[in-house]
């Protein structure tokens, strides 16, 4: 039996006992199942141009298992199942009312049917939670596979959006570097044929950051990750960590057909703040991207109903 049949066959036992787990034990049992099959799927690919680094994560779409695993993980996201040091807890009712709630708070994004959200929201509301879903998952992976994250490993992970519509970071992340923290931003955009515009949208918002536009958003997100830390690593970590030490990530999402040369000298990206060491560029190549994130949507539909 190969691997990714051996998979599907793992997930069919568990389906086939679900009925005896309680609702937070199943999302829970997913979340880890799916960070555990990221973590051994995942390629990483870390390159230097001139103005900045390139990492590329693939393996998001090299399988069925893969895609249910991503679906399920991001149910769990729906109803905070992990916080931000990154521990697993489904905090929800194991009711009907519980269940329902689960399936609100996912229809919320990805609508109940395959048509019950507009074009437009598909592309404005859907696409980006999911992408910003993904680098979250992708993140909480680095924990353990650091080159996932070059700067250090990987400490706490703030929540993704409830609303993508809201303002602010949409990935941050705390990362040890030898006795000391940093802080990183990652700014996610899910464009299908439009990378220029996704790159240059993040710089915008990473200019934003240098000129002390969100300080206010990274003090607030600092103290919430600093938070749930063990204390000694509270008392390392200072409110003003954000400007003594902090990494960006540029994440656009797009289709595979138009792919550009991201080793391409940006000068833009060596003009911020932390410098062209210190500033990546993480594309995800998706082909067919209208395809794969239907496909991610419908996984975690058949999710919620499996429950």
């Amino acid at each position: 039996m190969d691997s990714e049949s051996s998979y599907s066959y793992h997930w069919e036992k568990e389906l086939a006992f679900s009925g005896s787990m309680s609702l937070p034990a199943q999302i829970e049992s997913w979340m880890h199942e799916a960070i555990s099959l990221l973590g051994s799927s995942l390629q990483h690919q870390l390159q230097q141009a001139a103005t900045h680094r390139v990492l590329t994560v693939s393996g998001w779409n090299s399988s069925s298992a893969i895609r249910q695993a991503i679906g399920r993980y991001l149910v769990g996201l729906r109803i905070c199942a992990i916080d931000a040091a990154l521990s697993i807890r489904a905090e929800i009712a194991d009711t009907d009312r519980g269940r329902l709630e689960l399936r609100q708070n996912v229809y919320a994004i990805i609508g109940e049917h395959p048509n019950s959200l507009s074009a437009d929201l598909i592309r404005t509301s859907r696409n980006p939670w999911i992408a910003e879903g993904l680098w979250h998952l992708c993140l909480v992976v680095a924990r353990h596979t650091v080159p996932l994250h070059p700067p250090g490993p990987v400490v706490a992970v703030n929540l993704p959006h409830p609303k993508p519509s809201d303002h602010g970071i949409d990935v941050a992340v705390l990362y040890r570097i030898g006795d000391a923290f940093g802080f990183s931003i990652i700014e996610s955009k899910a464009y299908p044929n439009n990378v220029g515009n996704a790159v240059q949208n993040s710089i915008v918002f990473f200019r934003e950051v240098d000129n002390g536009t969100h300080a206010l958003r990274i003090r607030q997100v600092i103290s919430v990750m600093r938070a749930q830390l063990e204390q000694r690593d509270q008392d390392r970590i200072s409110q003003t960590l954000w400007q003594e030490r902090r990494t960006y990530f540029c994440n656009p999402h797009y289709d595979a057909q138009h792919a550009p040369n991201w080793t391409n000298p940006r000068p833009a990206l060596a003009a911020l703040v932390p410098g062209a060491d210190g500033v990546f560029l993480m594309p995800h190549s998706i082909q067919s991207f209208d395809v794969f994130f239907e496909n991610i949507s419908a996984e975690m539909r058949a999710a919620v109903v499996s429950i």
